[in-house]
């Protein structure tokens, strides 16, 4: 099958929320040939670009895919806000993958301001306007598209059907990242406890390296200057179904309720 096909695949899955029994094709065997599926999905989807989910590529695969994160698009139609001690339903898809990832969430700016290859992350926080706590909702219509790798990952966007926006926590915090500790509780279960890493492999290398993506390629850039960044998974990758209620504690900050719910069919987004 051709990018195109491969685009249309997903695309077709998404709208109709309905679960792939398989990749549709030859999964893209590098970073390229993934994100040139992604372009093609994000022109034929309809919405503008508000943001990006960055995530982590995993060693075992940086052979093959030669960089340390990957990224992919956040929408209108997937963009949340939570409430204080309301739970807030987020649309999986039903029979595919569906995972909760606390995260921080950065709000960025002057984006469209001319800039070389940014190389420290004090050059990076730089572009960060405001920070939220919150978190991603990871999920696509193929239940083993982690499994499969970053070049399956990237060509249905990123992985990713929601990105939730929690309050708004005081700039100062981006210069003492590791002081955040959080908590992940899905069903009364702790399943996740770690503090904030503020080196290369946190928020910050994620955020560093979208800056560059978007420079490399401003195909990808949305035509806002000011943008979303979903940062990266905090206590990991949770993965569960609907009906589960996941309870993100931001230690002495906030803290988000989430449940998943049933994704309609022939829903937009």
């Amino acid at each position: 099958m051709s990018p195109q096909d491969i685009s249309a695949a997903f695309l077709s899955a998404r709208r109709k929320g309905l679960a792939l029994d398989s990749y549709p094709g030859i999964v893209p065997t590098s970073l390229e040939a993934a994100y040139r599926v992604q372009k093609i999905s994000i022109r034929n989807w309809g919405e503008p670009v508000l943001g990006y989910k960055v995530g982590g590529i995993g060693l075992q695969w940086r052979d093959q895919y030669p960089s340390p994160w990957l990224a992919g698009p956040v929408f209108p139609s997937v963009l949340y806000v939570a409430e204080q001690d309301r739970v807030l339903e987020v649309p999986v898809f039903m029979g595919g993958f569906a995972a909760y990832e606390p995260e921080l969430i950065f709000r960025l700016r002057n984006l469209d301001a001319p800039r070389e290859m940014i190389s420290s992350l004090d050059e990076a926080k730089s572009y960060i306007a405001d920070i939220h706590l919150g978190a991603e909702i990871a999920s696509s219509p193929l239940a083993t598209l982690n499994e499969l790798g970053p070049g399956s990952i990237i060509s249905d966007f990123g992985n990713q059907a929601g990105v939730v926006i929690g309050q708004q926590i005081e700039h100062g915090w981006i210069d003492r990242l590791s002081d955040i500790e959080v908590e992940t509780i899905i069903d009364g279960e702790l399943v996740g406890r770690s503090r904030v890493n503020d080196g290369d492999t946190g928020p910050l290398g994620a955020l560093r390296f979208l800056l560059n993506h978007l420079r490399d390629d401003p195909s990808f850039a949305p035509m806002d200057s000011d943008i979303w960044l979903s940062s990266g998974a905090i206590t990991g990758v949770h993965q569960a179904s609907v009906g589960s209620i996941c309870d993100v504690r931001y230690k002495n900050l906030g803290h988000i309720r989430i449940t998943m719910t049933a994704r309609d069919m022939e829903h937009s987004a």
